[in-house]
């Protein structure tokens, strides 16, 4: 598990399958891109809240401009914040 963590943080860019090579792309501000094979239906909704659906690649890979990290970081700290009955006001 250190080794993988490794790899990520000391990555230019990451390209992932994971849902949580995709978390620890996020936490190290690195220049990621997903595919959806599994849990799609997580990622997706993960993509979305955090403004970086554009990162997912189904089909030709096209080159994205690199994340907003400020806004992807207070959309993260929104969200792991938040209980659930209160999370539907922040789904915007």
């Amino acid at each position: 598990l250190e080794q993988w963590i490794s790899l990520i943080a000391n990555a230019n860019t990451v390209f992932t399958a994971s849902y949580h090579g995709l978390l620890y792309s996020l936490y190290f501000h690195k220049n990621v891109y997903y595919y959806n094979r599994e849990n799609k239906s997580r990622m997706e909704s993960f993509g979305k809240k955090l403004g970086i659906s554009n990162r997912e690649i189904s089909g030709e890979f096209k080159e994205q401009p690199m994340i907003d990290y400020q806004y992807v970081d207070n959309r993260r700290r929104l969200y792991a914040g938040c209980k659930y009955d209160n999370c539907k006001q922040h789904s915007g």
